[in-house]
């Protein structure tokens, strides 16, 4: 994510982060899962409504989208992913609002 300092009135509190690993299909690549939870805040106040997406981030092609959704009423969210690949998994979560300025922080 790249924030402008001043942009930091969203605090985002990661609760839980689990990445599984197992054997793949005819031993090439490994099913890998991801389980991100977390609330988010918006000037002290619970952020309802955010779109936050979960990714595996990768270096030499386009991060591979694993989840999308919203925050609920009092901020939460719970995004889990799957993927079989053959390199290690590089979540990345994504948060979509601009907490009352106007640049989008992504």
């Amino acid at each position: 994510m790249y924030l402008r300092q001043d942009m930091w009135k969203l605090s985002l509190c990661v609760i839980f982060l689990h990445i599984g690993f197992s054997d793949g299909l005819l031993g090439i690549g490994s099913s890998q899962s991801v389980d991100v939870q977390g609330t988010l805040t918006c000037n002290g106040q619970p952020a309802s409504g955010i779109l936050v997406k979960l990714y595996d981030s990768n270096t030499l092609t386009i991060d591979n989208l694993l989840a999308t959704g919203n925050t609920d009423s009092n901020g939460g969210f719970d995004l889990t992913g799957k993927i079989n690949d053959i390199t290690s998994m590089d979540p990345k979560v994504d948060i979509f609002h601009n907490c009352d300025n106007s640049a989008l922080v992504s």
